[in-house]
């Protein structure tokens, strides 16, 4: 027979106490201002392109090319990591 479970005495946290540590908040700034010039990229190279060709197709076609080699790449990390 299985005994009940007796609430733990365990503080609960603030989801944002981790921001007390100054590396996590610098590695937070960082990957936020990566993120942020990826998709400034993305956006400069898909207008850059439309500007030349002036053809959604072609736009279209740099869409594929820069998610393509992430999703390729997700499926075998993804494998490795389990």
């Amino acid at each position: 027979m299985v005994s009940p479970v007796e609430p733990s005495n365990h503080q609960t946290h603030s989801p944002i106490s981790s921001l007390q540590f100054p590396s996590f908040r610098f590695y937070l700034s960082q990957r936020f201002l990566a993120i942020a010039v990826h998709l400034m990229m993305m956006i400069a190279v898909g207008q850059y392109v439309y500007e030349l060709t002036h053809s959604p197709f072609h736009l279209g076609y740099v869409g594929l090319v820069l998610f393509l080699p992430k999703f390729c790449l997700a499926i075998f990390t993804g494998h490795v990591a389990d």
